[in-house]
């Protein structure tokens, strides 16, 4: 989407969880393709596809999501775990425990470097299939590699297994790499990597986290503990890349404290802006802060904080699509009802003619 260069384009961290109550939902309940058809035309104009970490989902699915969402909408997907970690055995493709024979049952986890050839082969192809869809149909954005805040630090044998899923990932595909460990992008290094990521065309994600989240599972929040200070973890937003940037905003304790105060929108306001002008694409800023409408609220003051020459209005935009095309099917009936008019018309005009025929005789 040409026009979206430049341009903050908004979206959540996933869409399905029945945490995300938005209010576009109306209050009932539900299915996930009835729920992403009204996210797409009344909220956001991207989505993080986050269920991706967990299971490769069957390119039938994703062909799905691509034709239920309307033209323009992006895609962001995360890759699948075990290409940045490890993940349960039970949830790798069918056919990649096939090559490595193992019980879906089992219960340990297994890593990349644990995987045979043939076995890696599978598993990227299986990827791209999923990912087919989104592409031909204009709508991925990238595939965001998230890599573990404690097993991935910035050392040469990390640098090379990223580029290692560069090199395996389809040409044709951006990717994004986030770096929980803030070594990455901390003092000499962060210069390092926004260097190397520049050299790779890879798009350095800016996260935003608090710290005592970050080092608490994310299915066991408990909060803020007693004599602990709120504290946001380090981030950076630079441009490593001309397609695009991407934002990744999480809060994953309480109710209102998921609502950025205002001096943390003020703060992604002025980066924003910053990088805006060095892209020849969107800056995403997908927002994982799932209570009630905290996710539309956050992005709305960061619409306002950028201003109008960045904030790209997509709910404009589909009200004016939503107008067009009633305004083209009312113009079809109407079309249709003169058409039919017309019929009768002649109808009459030649019952008329045999009539004054028949009184001439």
């Amino acid at each position: 989407m040409r026009e979206a260069a430049g341009k903050l384009l908004q979206g959540t961290c996933g869409w399905a969880s029945p945490h995300q109550a938005l209010s576009i939902y109306g209050g009932k309940v539900r299915g996930s393709e009835e729920r992403l058809r009204i996210y797409s035309r009344k909220a956001f104009a991207a989505l993080e596809i986050d269920t991706t970490t967990y299971a490769i989902p069957n390119p039938e699915r994703t062909r799905l999501w691509a034709e239920l969402t309307p033209p323009g909408f992006t895609f962001l997907v995360k890759a699948f775990g075990v290409f940045c970690g490890s993940v349960d055995v039970g949830n790798l493709p069918k056919s990649t425990r096939a090559v490595l024979g193992v019980d879906p049952a089992d219960r340990k986890r297994v890593s990349y470097s644990d995987l045979c050839e043939v076995a890696r082969e599978d598993l990227w192809r299986r990827f791209h299939a999923a990912l087919e869809p989104l592409s031909e149909s204009d709508k991925l954005g990238c595939v965001v590699f998230q890599f573990h805040l404690s097993s991935f630090g910035p050392h040469r044998t990390n640098r090379a297994h990223v580029e290692h899923l560069r090199a395996k990932l389809s040409p044709r595909i951006k990717m994004a790499v986030e770096f929980r460990d803030r070594a990455w992008i901390q003092g000499d290094e962060a210069c390092r990597t926004v260097e190397w990521c520049r050299a790779n065309d890879f798009a350095l994600v800016g996260a935003d986290e608090l710290l005592h989240e970050t080092m608490q599972p994310d299915r066991a929040q408990t909060g803020l503990r007693p004599g602990e200070v709120r504290r946001a973890m380090p981030t950076l937003l630079a441009a490593t890349c001309e397609w695009g940037a991407v934002v990744r905003v999480h809060r994953r304790h309480g109710t209102r404290e998921r609502l950025l105060e205002d001096d943390e929108i003020r703060a992604w306001g002025r980066r924003i802006r910053e990088v805006a002008p060095r892209l020849r694409g969107p800056i995403w800023c997908l927002w994982g802060t799932d209570w009630k409408d905290a996710a539309i609220e956050n992005a709305a003051k960061l619409a306002a904080a950028v201003g109008d020459e960045i904030a790209f209005d997509w709910i404009g935009m589909q009200k004016k699509a939503s107008m067009q095309e009633k305004g083209g099917i009312a113009s079809l009936f109407a079309k249709a009802q003169k058409f039919e008019l017309s019929a009768e018309d002649r109808a009459a005009d030649s019952g008329d003619v045999r009539h004054r025929a028949h009184v001439r005789s």
